[in-house]
C-alpha cells in the first residue's frame, strides 16, 4: 500500500488540509486516515482485488470525501491571534460581492435568453465567459485582499478555482470538479479568519457535497441529471448569498491596541 500513488495523494491531501492545526489534531487525523488505508489494503489482499481497482475506489472516495474533509477542518480550526474585527464596507469588498452575485446569477439568465434551445449562439458563449471572468475576479480578489490572513488551504483553493475554469473552457470535465472543490477550500479558510460566517461556509460545502456526486452520476448514467441540477442551482445560490454578505461588508482585522 505504501507504493500506491493514490494512497500517496490521499496522505498529501490530509497534510494539506490539516496544516496550521495543533500537532495532536494533525497526528490523530493522519493516524485515522492511515488506519483506513491499511484496512482497505488488507481487505483487498484478502479478496484478491487488483491494485488498479483499489486505487480507482480510493480516488473516487478521495474526491467525494473532500467536502467532508473541509467541514472537519472548519470544526478543528486553530484560533487566530486575537484581533479587533470591525465591519467595513469599502469599494473593493462591494465590488467583490457584486462580482460574485453577477457571476452566479448570470447563469440563471441562460434559460430565459435561449428559451431552452441552442440559439442564440452568442448567449451560450458570452454569458458563460462573462460569468467565468466574474467568478475568477471574485475568488482571486478575496484571496489577494486577505492574503495576509488566509492560509495555504485558501490560497490553494483560489488556484483550483482558476484551474477549474481553465479546464472548463478547454472542455475538460475535470474542471467541473476542480471549481467547486477550490471554492470550498477558499470559503472554508475565509470562514476561519472571520471574513464570512461559518454557517455560510458550511452551506457552501453542503452544496458542493450535492454537486460532486450529481456530476459523478451524470458521467456514469449519461441521463440522470436531477442531482447535478439541484447541486448546481444550490451551488450558485450559495455564491449569491456570499456575494450579498460581502456587499454588505466584511470584517477587517486591526491590531489590538493596549
Amino acid at each position: 500500500m505504501n507504493g500506491s500513488p493514490v494512497a500517496a495523494v490521499v496522505r498529501g491531501w490530509v497534510d494539506l488540509y490539516t496544516r496550521g492545526l495543533p500537532a495532536d489534531a494533525r497526528a490523530a487525523r493522519r493516524d485515522e486516515i492511515d488506519d483506513d488505508l491499511w484496512c482497505e489494503h488488507a481487505e483487498a489482499a484478502a479478496t484478491d482485488r487488483s491494485a488498479r481497482s483499489l486505487d480507482a475506489d480510493l480516488a473516487l472516495r478521495l474526491i467525494l470525501g473532500i467536502p467532508s474533509d473541509l467541514s472537519w477542518r472548519l470544526t478543528h480550526h486553530r484560533a487566530p491571534d486575537r484581533t479587533i474585527l470591525e465591519k467595513r464596507a469599502s469599494r473593493g469588498t462591494r465590488i467583490l460581492g457584486l462580482l460574485a452575485i453577477v457571476a452566479a446569477s448570470s447563469l440563471f439568465t441562460l434559460p430565459i435568453l435561449t428559451g431552452g434551445t441552442s440559439e442564440p449562439v452568442w448567449a451560450w458563449v458570452l454569458v458563460p465567459i462573462g460569468s467565468a471572468i466574474a467568478f475568477l475576479a471574485a475568488a482571486f480578489g478575496l484571496a489577494l485582499q486577505f492574503g495576509d490572513r488566509i492560509g495555504r488551504l485558501g490560497a490553494f483553493g483560489a488556484i483550483l478555482v482558476a484551474l477549474g475554469f481553465a479546464a472548463i473552457i478547454g472542455a475538460y470535465v475535470a474542471g467541473l470538479a476542480l471549481l467547486p472543490v477550490g471554492s470550498a477550500m477558499l470559503m472554508g479558510d475565509l470562514a476561519r479568519i472571520g471574513v464570512i460566517s461559518r454557517r455560510a461556509a458550511i452551506a457552501h460545502l453542503a452544496t458542493v457535497g450535492i454537486l460532486l456526486p450529481g456530476l459523478a452520476v451524470v458521467l456514469i448514467t449519461q441521463t440522470d441529471f436531477a442531482i447535478a441540477v439541484v447541486g448546481a442551482v444550490s451551488y450558485l445560490l450559495s455564491w449569491i448569498a456570499i456575494g450579498v454578505s460581502l456587499f454588505r461588508g466584511v470584517p477587517k482585522a486591526q491590531a489590538t491596541t493596549g
